[in-house]
């Protein structure tokens, strides 16, 4: 009789809370930032509306966070490389934060005074974690400023980025090694592809391209070229560059020769990068492709 007298006690406590109007609820369990951006990424990003696509590599470290907070970590170097207007912008990432709830947030780079793309030298993104957190999707945000700092324009802003960022955390031995499908697309343009290429041991930091195709459809024209030979060079961050040559026929009806910007992830299984945008090969003679086509691509080993 004791008990039933008590839980008719609490029901009517509960009852008066409702009806005065009281907010009465359970406890809330601890909520938790989910994860947070640790180690090395690679990433690459395009401009689904104009000539622009690009690529690069980050490194990040977590810093404390208040429980029931956001996880941040901070941005503590990098590099981006970009194909815009037919130009190479190369800039230096020595800043930046990443803000993180339960896997979604903001992140944003400062480079040196070089500008990203030819816009400004700072840019935030909208971010969201997956895979566990070895994965990230990005777009950029479009406040005008970063962090709403108006001594930091927004190189997003107005600018309609989307990308990927893949965990690039690696030792300094790892390498492109077998061979890999390697798909591209046009930022803005009428060309998509493939191509398929095989890896031999590199001397030192470089490393020779021993095979290969490439299949395009540019224009509506299907183009299937051969790979004669190409090199690559790599830095200790896994970022470089990646050129091939065909035995005779263009690529995606362009030219025979073709210079990636290239960044390795994954433990060197994935390599993600961009069209690179000089108007020449290893600043030789031979004409690049990615002059003339600002694309971005992803690949992965099989």
């Amino acid at each position: 009789m004791a008990r039933s007298k008590s839980l008719w006690s609490l029901l009517a406590v509960v009852a008066f809370c409702f009806t005065a109007g009281t907010s009465f609820a359970l406890p809330k369990l601890p909520a938790t930032c989910g994860h947070s951006l640790i180690g090395s990424y690679a990433f690459y990003f395009w401009d689904p509306d104009f000539g622009m696509a690009g690529s690069g590599v980050f490194s990040a470290q977590p810093t404390a966070h208040l429980p029931g907070g956001p996880c941040t970590s901070d941005v503590t170097g990098g590099v981006i490389s970009c194909n815009a207007d037919g130009n190479e912008y190369l800039s230096e990432i020595v800043d930046g934060e990443v803000s993180l709830f339960r896997g979604e947030g903001t992140m944003y780079f400062v480079t040196t005074s070089d500008e990203i793309c030819g816009l400004e030298p700072s840019i935030e993104f909208d971010v969201a974690l997956v895979s566990g957190g070895n994965t990230v999707l990005l777009n950029t945000n479009g406040s005008q400023y970063v962090l709403g700092d108006e001594e930091e324009p927004n190189a997003g802003y107005d600018t309609f980025l989307r990308g990927r960022a893949y965990n690039a955390s690696q030792s300094e031995s790892e390498i492109l090694m077998g061979c890999y499908n390697l798909s591209f697309w046009s930022a803005d343009g009428a060309t998509v592809g493939n191509c398929s290429l095989c890896f031999g041991s590199p001397p030192g930091s470089s490393g020779a391209v021993t095979s290969g195709d490439c299949h395009c459809n540019s224009d509506a024209t299907e183009y299937s070229s051969a790979i004669a030979s190409g090199e690559y060079f790599l830095e200790l961050d896994g970022a470089g560059i990646l050129y091939v040559e065909t035995s005779g026929g263009n690529i995606c009806g362009f030219t025979p020769y073709l210079e990636f910007d290239i960044n390795l992830a994954n433990g060197g299984a994935t390599i993600v990068g961009n069209c690179d945008g000089l108007e020449n090969i290893i600043g030789g003679t031979e004409p690049n492709t990615g002059y003339d086509l600002p694309c971005a691509f992803e690949g992965y080993r099989y």
